[in-house]
C-alpha cells in the first residue's frame, strides 16, 4: 500500500500515484473529489476521523495525568497552563493514532515534507517515511515573505513583537510604568480585540464599578470604551524574572515528560514529534508573564477578576493568580460557546453564560457543575425586522470568515469553491456580497486570496469588511452564510437568515449542533446548496430561534444575589 501524507502547504504531486492519500489539511469534498480522479486512488482529509464530542472527553483525559505535578511558589500549575496551548496537537495526533490503526504496518508511507504527525506516525508505527521536500532556509525566508506580503502593517508589527520580542523586553523599555493610584479597580486581562470588547460589554452592565483593562498584545486595543474603564498595557509591568526557579521548573517537567510519555500512546507520539519539546520555551515565557501579572497585583488596588478568556495563558495566569489572592473570579467566553471547558480547569468562583444555548452546551457537553453557572447577558438586544427580499435594493449577503488557517483548512481552496457560489446566490437575491472578516484576517491577505480565486471583474463586486460589524453593516446585511461563527446568534436577534456551511465546522466541538437545535441557522451540505438560498428563503420563511437570558431552569435567585452584587454590579 503506497499511502502519501500531504502537509497543509503542499498541493497533491502532478501525475502521481497513490492507494490513500492523507491531507493533513481541510479541504472541499469537490478538491478531494478532483484529487482522487487524479491519483486513482483515495483522498481524505485526518480531520475526517474525528468524533467531535468524545474527542473532547479523551483530551481530558490526556491533560489530567499531568495536573498537579509542575508547581511554583505562587501555587500555578503550569501543565493546567501550558498544557492547553498543546490540545490542538495532541488532537491531532489522536487522529493520527487512528490512522495508524487502518494502515498496512508495512505500507510505503511518504509525506510531503516533515511535521509533527509524520514524526508522530513514524514512531507509533515503527517505520520510516519518504519525506520528499525538507526544510530549508530558503523554504522559510519565502514562507515569511509571503506572510509579510499578506499581513496588514499593525499584524505585521504584532506578528514581529511575538515571535522576537515574546518575553517583553524590549518592549517594556519603551512603556509607561504605571505607579497605581490606590482606586479599587476589576482588572480584567485581554490579548484579543473581542476578549476587550467582551470586557467593554459588561463594564457598560457596570458603571458603578471601575474597570481595569490590561493589554498583553496591543492588537486588542479598543477605539472606544465605556467610562469606567481605563486601559493600560502590560509591557510597563514586565521584570526580568527568576532563572533559578526556571531551572527547578525545567527539572521537574523532566520527571512529569517521562511520566506523561509512559502513560499513552499520545504522548509518546508527542514526544517522538517534538510537541512536548515546547514546554520550555512555554515555561520561559509564561513565569515572565506570571511576574508582569504579579507586579499588577502588587502595584494596583485589585478588587476582582473578570476574565472573558481563560484559556490563552496570556489571560488564564492572572485569574489564576487572583484566585490564589482570594479575590473575587468571573469567567466567560467572548464567543458563544466554549468547547474548552470540557478538559481545561476551572479558576473562577462562577462562570457566565450568556444564552440558553450556552448553558446547555457547558453543563450537557462539557459537563461543568450547574452551580458554578450564572445566566447573565449584557448583549443589547437588537429591534426591528430585516427587511423582505423585494426592498433589498442596496442589501448584502455577508459571509462572515472565521479562522481558516489556524485551524488547518486550505484557504484558497475554500474560498474557490465557495466565492462564484456566494456571488451567484447573492445576484440572484438582487443583493451584493459583502466577506466580513475575522479579527485574525487581514485586507491584504484576504485580497490576495480573492485575486487567486476569481476573475477582476467578479472581484470588483465582492466588498471586504474589516473591523467593527457596525450597526450601519449589520442593518445592511440580510442574508447571512458562516460556517459556525458566533454571529449566528447576532443574526437570529437581527431576525436574518442565516446558513452555516457543514463542512467549515470545528471537528471536535459540536458547535454546529447545538447551533442548529437552538434555531440558530439552517445547515448546508455542501457548496452547492448555496445556490439554493434564493429558493430556500421564497419557499420557507426565516424563522430564527428564540432565546431567553433571564430565566432558565436550575438557575435560582440565590445565585443572582450571590454573584450579581459582588462581582457583576448591582442591576445587572
Amino acid at each position: 500500500m503506497k499511502v502519501l501524507l500531504l502537509h497543509p502547504a503542499d498541493q497533491i504531486p502532478l501525475d502521481s500515484r497513490w492507494d490513500v492519500v492523507i491531507d493533513i489539511g481541510r479541504a472541499p469534498r469537490s478538491t478531494y473529489r478532483d484529487w482522487s480522479a487524479r491519483t486513482a486512488g483515495r483522498v481524505m482529509s485526518v480531520y475526517d476521523l474525528a468524533c467531535e464530542i468524545d474527542d473532547l472527553y479523551r483530551t481530558r483525559e490526556l491533560l489530567e495525568l499531568g495536573i498537579g505535578k509542575l508547581l511554583d511558589h505562587h501555587g500555578i500549575d503550569w501543565w493546567d497552563v501550558c498544557s492547553l496551548m498543546l490540545s490542538p496537537d495532541l488532537q491531532l495526533l489522536m487522529l493520527g493514532r487512528r490512522i495508524a490503526q487502518d494502515l498496512d504496518p508495512n505500507c510505503e508511507l511518504h509525506a510531503t515534507r516533515d511535521g509533527a504527525l509524520v514524526r508522530g506516525l513514524t514512531a507509533l508505527l515503527g517505520v520510516r517515511a519518504k519525506i520528499h521536500r525538507h526544510g530549508s532556509g530558503i523554504d522559510s525566508l519565502r514562507s515569511a515573505l509571503h506572510a509579510a506580503r499578506t499581513l496588514d502593517r499593525g499584524e505585521l508589527f504584532q506578528v514581529l513583537q511575538d515571535k522576537f520580542d515574546d518575553g517583553h523586553h524590549i518592549r517594556r523599555w519603551f512603556a509607561r510604568h504605571p505607579q497605581g493610584d490606590g482606586r479599587p479597580i476589576v482588572l480584567c486581562p485581554s490579548a484579543y480585540i473581542n476578549v476587550s470588547r467582551e470586557v467593554a460589554k459588561h463594564a457598560a452592565c457596570c458603571p458603578q464599578k471601575d474597570y481595569y483593562l490590561v493589554l498583553a498584545r496591543q492588537n486588542a486595543r479598543l477605539s472606544t470604551l465605556p467610562t469606567n474603564v481605563q486601559v493600560a498595557s502590560l509591557d510597563g509591568y514586565f521584570v526580568s524574572s527568576n532563572s533559578r526557579e526556571l531551572r527547578s521548573l525545567l527539572h521537574e517537567w523532566e520527571h512529569l515528560r517521562r511520566r506523561l510519555v509512559a502513560s499513552s500512546e499520545e504522548f509518546m507520539m508527542a514526544d517522538r514529534a517534538g510537541v512536548l519539546a515546547r514546554i520550555p520555551g512555554l515555561l520561559r515565557w509564561g513565569i515572565a508573564v506570571r511576574d508582569a501579572w504579579s507586579r499588577v497585583f502588587q502595584i494596583e488596588n485589585v478588587i476582582e477578576c473578570f476574565c472573558a478568556d481563560d484559556s490563552n495563558p496570556y489571560t488564564r495566569i492572572p485569574l489564576m493568580l487572583a484566585r490564589k489572592r482570594r479575590l473575587p473570579t468571573v469567567a466567560c467566553h467572548h464567543g458563544a460557546l466554549d468547547c474548552r471547558l470540557a478538559f481545561k480547569r476551572s479558576h473562577a468562583d462562577v462562570h457566565i453564560v450568556k444564552t440558553e444555548m450556552e448553558w446547555d452546551y457547558t453543563v450537557s457537553i462539557c459537563k461543568v457543575p450547574p452551580e458554578h453557572l450564572v445566566l447573565q447577558s449584557c448583549d443589547d438586544e437588537p429591534s426591528g425586522r430585516a427587511p423582505a427580499l423585494c426592498d433589498r435594493k442596496r442589501g448584502y449577503l455577508t459571509f462572515f470568515t472565521e479562522a481558516y488557517h489556524s485551524a488547518g483548512f486550505r484557504e484558497v481552496e475554500i474560498f474557490g469553491d465557495l466565492m462564484p457560489k456566494l456571488l451567484a446566490a447573492s445576484q440572484a437575491l438582487g443583493l451584493r456580497l459583502a466577506i466580513k472578516l475575522h479579527p485574525f484576517d487581514g485586507v491584504k491577505k484576504m485580497e490576495s486570496c480573492l485575486r487567486a480565486v476569481l476573475a477582476e471583474p467578479d472581484r470588483k463586486l465582492v466588498q471586504v469588511w474589516s473591523g467593527y460589524m457596525s450597526d450601519s453593516r449589520w442593518r445592511s446585511t440580510h442574508v447571512m452564510v458562516t460556517g459556525q461563527s458566533s454571529v449566528a446568534l447576532e443574526g437570529a436577534q437581527r431576525r436574518i437568515p442565516t446558513f452555516l456551511c457543514r463542512w467549515l465546522r470545528d471537528p471536535f466541538s459540536g458547535y454546529q449542533k447545538q447551533f442548529v437545535r437552538y434555531g440558530f441557522g439552517r445547515l448546508l451540505d455542501s457548496a452547492e446548496e448555496i445556490l439554493g438560498i434564493p429558493e430556500i428563503l421564497r419557499a420557507n420563511p426565516w424563522s430564527p430561534g428564540k432565546e431567553t437570558s433571564s430565566s432558565i431552569t436550575g438557575v435560582t435567585d440565590a445565585q443572582f444575589e450571590r454573584y450579581s452584587p459582588r462581582v457583576m454590579g448591582a442591576g445587572v
